[in-house]
């Protein structure tokens, strides 16, 4: 869950986290809030089975790599 600014548009905000990341397979728009938009992820690799790790560092990527006009702030933690 993401607090986003005010009229925050949901289609372009998952088209940017879809090209984040090769391993983004699915990206699904869950709930809102008020500003607090809740999302899911699914996360693939054709080659191999992705770890705990490897999952974890991917989500610490998509939270530094979106882009900066959205400004989202993390509800929560990672953990």
């Amino acid at each position: 869950t993401f607090t986003v600014p005010p009229r925050t548009e949901v289609g372009p905000l998952m088209a940017a986290l879809y090209g984040l990341s090769p391993l983004v397979k699915e990206v699904h728009y869950l709930d809102q809030y008020k500003q607090n938009m809740s999302l899911s992820f699914t996360y693939y690799d054709p080659a191999r089975n992705l770890t705990q790790t490897d999952v974890a560092d991917l989500r610490q990527e998509i939270l530094e790599l979106l882009p900066q006009k959205y400004h989202p702030k993390l509800v929560g933690s990672l953990t």
